[in-house]
């Protein structure tokens, strides 16, 4: 009769913990870092969730946080405003990855609702998370899942590379106290929508620190530079970031670059006179 009596508690507990007693929140902020609901995303600027991709992406190298929301009828009293506060959460957590032992990312064994992984080599994998009750394994589910992409690092490169661009012109004074705005093309290679590049910029030679600037997007592969003076412009790529690699680079994952090219912004040309021997009469 016991046994009968406990088997009956134990499936009632089991079978409270099936349903959500309210509805995951679609972020949580971690270590001063808003993290997303899987199949969400944050707009640009702002954190209303939307629609994402079925799969997580990160570039290669990187080392990631992922956080899993225990199961409310378990761990009723576990607040998510305070993630990292295990003392109410009433089950341990099982982390893998489905290709074990795993060829593109390491787990660092933690058994708690937050684990770091380390992306190591391209491909894709699934990281697990499995709950199981510290009152009874018999309640364990099967596990919640996130597909995860581990990308090659984004690159990009002005075109032409490392030369005079092509259409280096003329300009009258009054166009250059406008300010001359020329659109550059650039080659990029990334799977994200919106690319971003750090440039640092030089004037017949020396630093013109005026015109660096950082985080300018990069729309339809290309960037547009105003030039205030007549000069010959040399503008080198530091830096390039997008959505993925910018999640990445919280951990220093950044992908530098060395690319340039040079623009002369050059006054109508005014020949000078010709010189020549005087004649002597």
């Amino acid at each position: 009769m016991k046994k009968f009596v406990k088997s009956i508690i134990v499936l009632l507990l089991c079978s409270a913990g099936v349903a959500y007693g309210q509805s995951p929140p679609n972020s949580v902020t971690m270590d001063s870092k808003d993290y997303y609901r899987h199949g969400y995303n944050s707009v640009t600027g702002g954190v209303t969730p939307q629609a994402a991709e079925i799969r997580d992406s990160v570039t290669i190298t990187s080392v990631m946080k992922y956080f899993v929301l225990p199961d409310p009828t378990v761990s009723p009293d576990y607040s998510t405003s305070d993630l990292l506060n295990f003392t109410d959460v009433n089950s341990t957590f099982q982390w893998s990855l489905t290709n074990d032992p795993s060829t593109i990312g390491t787990t660092d064994g933690s058994t708690t609702p937050v684990v770091t992984v380390t992306w190591s080599s391209l491909g894709v994998d699934t990281l697990k998370a499995l709950e199981v009750p510290t009152w009874s394994a018999a309640c364990a589910g099967t596990g919640t899942e996130i597909p995860v992409a581990v990308i090659e690092k984004p690159t990009i490169a002005f075109s032409p590379r490392n030369s005079v661009y092509a259409d280096s012109a003329c300009y009258t004074q009054a166009q250059v106290d406008l300010g001359v705005s020329i659109t550059f093309d650039m080659s990029v290679f990334t799977r994200s929508w919106l690319v971003e590049v750090d440039y640092e910029v030089t004037r017949n030679g020396s630093a013109y620190s005026s015109l660096d600037d950082t985080a300018v997007s990069v729309v339809d592969d290309e960037i547009t530079i105003t030039f205030p003076d007549y000069g010959r412009y040399e503008i080198t790529l530091t830096k390039v970031t997008d959505n993925i690699s910018r999640k990445s680079s919280v951990d220093g994952d950044i992908t530098a670059v060395g690319e340039k090219f040079t623009y002369v912004v050059m006054p109508p040309v005014e020949t000078g006179p010709i010189y020549r021997l005087p004649n002597f009469y």
